[in-house]
């Protein structure tokens, strides 16, 4: 056992003692003995049972900020299934494209992988080092797939000639957004980008009518209608496709997905249509071609590699929308 786990081990009851709703970091102070002033009585306490305390900060610092990061994970999770099932529910298709609660996102889908992989894991009040660096993990992968996700919805954004003007706009007029937009895109055109696409947030794109459209220019006025009308330039077909695949990238290389699965999976999500895209081999020689810096594995898959695919099903991310006209430009250019 490394000195990490042997750390934690002891640390765990004093912890667990203390009360369930108290912050983790407040936790960590009082266990190192530099309670405020409200918990120094808890503190004297716990001491009585517990004779080590307070712990050494040097000894045991990187026990209590792993069991810290632990329990801040899962509080985190636990009040996303709670209180933002709704918000999740509506962004993770991408129509809130605007204002993304990223970190909701990756919490909620690693609350679910975990479910079914790891069942009560989120429960456990003693874990170890690994079971602390395997939430950190797959919460992280889940958070990478969906910026890389975005990283190819913005090529879709910002697409179009004349949205972008060169040089930073003048920050009351910048776009405003999450991610980050580029600095030369001024803030109607970009509101009137996501509005064409159909994944603009309510509440931006009632701010926007009532506060900004009015004090635009005739100019800018006729820009952000010339580009609220304009959903989709360009020769991809399959726009939501590579977005949608690029987020799921965690459950594939996870239960162990290989290319007829995703095929299946996309046509049955409406993604792709068989007359067009006949094979899984013509699908991965197109996700090829996009350089998406990813590879599926190949070769005659294990027995127990689609009963994997059948119970991660599940897991996969709600198919982005992209707007009526774009999906039927989508369909005469393919």
């Amino acid at each position: 056992m490394s000195l990490l786990a042997r750390r934690l081990a002891e640390l765990w009851q004093p912890w667990n003692a203390l009360p369930a709703d108290m912050l983790p970091e407040e936790k960590a102070l009082v266990l190192a003995g530099f309670p405020r002033p409200r918990f120094l009585t808890r503190l004297q306490k716990l001491r009585v049972k517990f004779w080590k305390l307070p712990f050494d900060r040097c000894e045991y610092g990187p026990a209590l900020d792993a069991a810290v990061r632990w329990n801040t994970r899962v509080n985190f999770a636990r009040h996303t299934r709670k209180k933002f099932f709704n918000l999740v529910n509506r962004q993770w298709s991408f129509r809130e494209a605007d204002d993304q609660a990223v970190g909701r996102l990756a919490i909620f889908r690693t609350s679910r992988e975990l479910e079914i992989t790891h069942p009560g894991f989120l429960e456990n009040p003693t874990p170890t080092p690994a079971e602390i660096c395997h939430l950190n993990q797959r919460y992280q992968a889940y958070s990478e797939a969906r910026q890389n996700a975005f990283n190819q919805l913005d090529r879709l954004l910002y697409r179009l000639p004349g949205m972008r003007k060169g040089e930073t706009v003048d920050l009351l007029r910048r776009a405003l957004g999450t991610p980050h937009p580029p600095d030369d895109l001024p803030h109607h055109i970009y509101i009137a980008r996501l509005d064409a696409l159909g994944i603009c947030s309510k509440r931006r794109l009632h701010e926007f009518f009532q506060t900004d459209l009015p004090a635009l220019n005739r100019s800018e006025r006729q820009e952000f209608y010339r580009f609220s009308q304009k959903p989709n330039q360009g020769k991809d077909p399959y726009p939501a496709l590579k977005v949608w695949i690029v987020d799921n990238v965690p459950v594939f290389r996870a239960f162990d997905w290989r290319w007829p699965d995703v095929h299946t999976a996309a046509e049955n999500l409406g993604l792709i249509d068989r007359t067009k895209i006949r094979s899984h081999e013509s699908l991965m020689k197109m996700v090829s071609n996009w350089e998406l810096a990813w590879e599926m594995k190949v070769g005659v898959p294990p027995r127990s590699q689609a009963g994997e695919v059948k119970r991660s099903g599940h897991l996969l991310s709600i198919p982005p929308r992209f707007g009526a006209t774009l999906q039927s430009s989508a369909s005469r250019k393919a």
